[in-house]
Parts: structure tokens; sequence; C-alpha cells
């Protein structure tokens, strides 16, 4: 009976054994299951978020693919109707506007006077950071020389001189009071900081008379001839005739030797006769009795006017257009960067839009070309290249000044041009208004 008893009790012992172990199975196979789910759920979820992600960005560049191709049919389309603007181009720029119409920076160098004028501008032009060793820019005289004789007629290369004698450097030694709060030059008021920019002797008038000499350097004496020229420029380089009067424009500014040589000539400005500050421009009067500077810019301008100053210019030529798109532009400016002497640029140029008077083009400027006048280049169906001479003056920009950028979304607007414009050469934003 004892051992019955014993026997007894052991089976229950490996009964409750049993069932704790089957518990314990149990148990774990539950939580494995668990897991299991879990991480199916997990991993289907980001499967879906996977998916929808790659849709989203499928959709987003079929759609940017779309609006570029038709954009390019559009600006064919447009150019075999002469360059109409299309609705679609339009729409390109509704949504580029965003990027654009932002206010740049002004280009005027400002020198601290620390040091001699001349070395301080020499030194601004070694360390420029907005465009360091200035590759792009072609001296004006090696301009002359090495690209002029590429025209096939005398009269184009004379013409093409014709603007180049007559841009000239601007140096403002007074900053007038008059000058609002809220512009560039605001904190120079009542300084006498000194300005650099640059401008173009729009007109030119011949006086032949005896009489008191108006000018500055004559003090009244009477003179037998005269000359009174008009020099366009930015409203914010010269801003009225209190600051024309103390602006010093310095003519045929050619070379690095132009001064120690005697070929440059300045005189000083007199009262500004025409602005309009809404589009950054302004014209100032100037006067000179030198008969060789009178003679060297009436010649200049006389040749513009003879030679029909409406009528464009075939320079193709030259040879400056790189290969691109048929619907591509191009602007050249003429300037004095960092007040240094006369350099030759050429980019692309955005087309104007009839709601929008804000010319935008990637011609490399730098401190000091505040004021150059704006010519532009277009291609008939022919493929040759021409020469737009009314545009606007050069304004400010969107890029690096030389210490930062200025413009925020700048580099986006670079992503953009590459995708809209794959041969385009891009590396700042400058502009400037058309008043035409």
């Amino acid at each position: 009976m004892a051992l019955v008893v014993g026997i007894a009790a052991e089976i229950e012992v490996v009964i409750v054994v049993l069932m704790i172990v089957v518990v314990v199975v149990v148990v774990v196979v539950v939580v494995v299951v668990v897991v299991v789910v879990v991480v199916v759920v997990l991993a289907v979820v980001v499967v879906v978020v996977l998916v929808v992600v790659v849709v989203v960005v499928v959709v987003v560049v079929v759609v940017v693919v779309v609006v570029v191709v038709v954009v390019k049919v559009e600006v064919v389309i447009g150019g075999a109707k002469g360059r109409g603007l299309s609705l679609s181009k339009k729409a390109l720029e509704y949504i580029t506007a965003p990027f654009t119409n932002g206010q740049g920076q002004h280009e005027c160098e400002i020198l601290s006077g620390k040091e001699q004028e001349a070395a301080e501008s020499a030194r601004n032009w070694r360390n420029c950071k907005k465009n360091p060793g200035h590759e792009q820019f072609i001296p004006a005289q090696d301009f002359i020389d090495t690209f002029l004789p590429r025209l096939q007629s005398q009269e184009k290369r004379e013409w093409f001189r014709s603007l180049i004698n007559r841009t000239v450097r601007l140096r403002a030694y007074g900053t007038s009071l008059a000058r609002p709060d809220e512009d560039d030059m605001a904190h120079l008021r009542g300084t006498g900081c000194l300005r650099l920019g640059t401008g173009f002797i729009w007109s030119v008038c011949k006086l032949e008379y005896n009489k008191p000499c108006f000018c500055n350097e004559c003090h009244g004496n009477v003179v037998r001839k005269q000359w009174s020229f008009n020099v366009q420029t930015a409203c914010h380089v010269v801003f009225n005739t209190e600051e024309a009067k103390s602006t010093k424009i310095d003519l045929f500014c050619d070379t690095d030797s132009c001064q120690q040589d005697g070929r440059m000539k300045s005189v000083w400005g007199m009262e500004v006769i025409n602005s309009k500050p809404d589009m950054d421009w302004c014209e100032m009067l100037c006067a000179t009795c030198d008969e060789d500077v009178g003679e060297s810019i009436e010649s200049a301008f006389m040749f513009w006017v003879f030679n029909d100053r409406l009528k464009p210019q075939d320079v193709s030529d030259l040879g400056l257009l790189s290969p691109g798109d048929e619907d591509c532009d191009l602007a050249l400016i003429i300037s004095h960067p960092h007040g240094q002497s006369k350099k030759i640029t050429v980019g692309e140029r955005r087309y104007r839009y009839e709601d929008n008077r804000r010319i935008e083009y990637n011609t490399h400027t730098c401190p000091g070309s505040s004021g150059a006048l704006v010519f532009a280049y277009y291609r008939d169906t022919n493929e040759l290249c021409y020469v737009l001479k009314f545009l606007p003056v050069h304004s400010g920009s969107y890029g690096k000044t030389s210490t930062e950028y200025k413009h925020q979304l700048f580099l986006f607007k670079k992503l953009f041009n590459k995708l809209w414009r794959p041969n385009s050469t891009l590396g700042e934003l400058n502009y400037g208004y058309d008043r035409w």
C-alpha cells in the first residue's frame, strides 16, 4: 500500500512538471508569434512608406519633365513667331518669381579711405571673393587687339569701339543727406567716403562760341569751343545734383597705365538732369573745353548716330557666343570692376516679361560695375548674332558680393537654371531695370 502511494506521488510530480513545461512552451510560442507579427507589420509599414515616397518622387519628376518639355516647345514656337511670350513661359516665370523678386545687393565699390585710392582699389581687385582671379573679365585693350580684328568691316569695328570709348569710370566723393533712410547708401550720408561706379556717355553736343566756359575747371574763362555731354548711370551711384558736383568722370581709362601716360582724362559732374529712382537710373550733365577730349567723345557719339543707333549690328565674328540653345540670349557689359581699368564680360540674359521690367543676366560683374550699360545679344533665324543697345544700366547682384551671398535662394535658382537650360553656365545672377 505504501508503495502505491509513493508511485502516485511521483506521478503527480511528473504531471506538474509536464504542465509547467507545457505552459512555458506555450508562453514562448505566443511571444515568438507576437514578435513575428510586430516585425511583419513594421516591415509592411516601411514598404508602404517607401512605395509612397517613390510614387511622390516619380510624380514630381514627371511634372518637372512635362513642364520643361512644354516650355521648350513653346519657346521654339515662340521664337518662330518672333519670340512671342507663351502661356507656359509665363507660368514658368510665375514659378521662378519668388527666387528673383527679392532686393539684391548694389555693386558700388566703397573705399574705406585707410590707404591711397589706387592702392585700395587694386587690393580689392586682388582679394575679390565674388570672382577670384577675374578670369572672365577681358581687359578693354586686349578686347580691342584680339577680338575687334575678327569683325570683317571697319564700320563694325568702329561701332563697337565707340561703345568702349564712351564707357566711363565714376568716382563719387560725397553722399547726399537727401538720400532716404531705406537707401542702400543711407549709412554714408554726410560722409566723404569714395564710391566707385561706371557710366556711359549717352549724348554729346558741341558748342562753338567765344563765351565764358561753364565747366568746373575754367571758372568762367572765355573759350572758343566747348562740349556738353550726358552720362547715364545707376541712381544709387549718383543720387542728385549735390552728388553729381562731387563726382569725377574718368574717360579713356582703358589700361592700368592710362593715368600715368596721360591718356585718361577727368571732368567733374555738374547736375542730374533726369532721374528715375524706381528704375535705378539717372542722367548727369557734364562739360569739357579740352579739345582732345571733346573731339574724341564727339567722334564716337556721331559715329553711333550716323550708323543708326537703332539698327542692330551683326557681331557674330567676335566668337563670344558659346554653343547653346537657340533661344539663349547673351548680355555684354563694359565696366570698371573695383574701380580698375575697363573690362568686358559676356554672359546669358533672361527674357524680359511684359509684367516685369527687371532684366536678369549672369554676365560677370563686381563691385564698381554699378551703372554700366548692358548690351544684349540675340540670335535670329539664321543663327547670326546681333547687339541691342537699348537695355538697362547694371543695378545689382543676387550672387556673391565681396563677402557673402545676399540672395538666400540663389543656389536653388542656379539648380533650376541647370534643369531649364542644361548648357547654361550660370555662376552669378545680376539685374538691371529696362526703362524703355
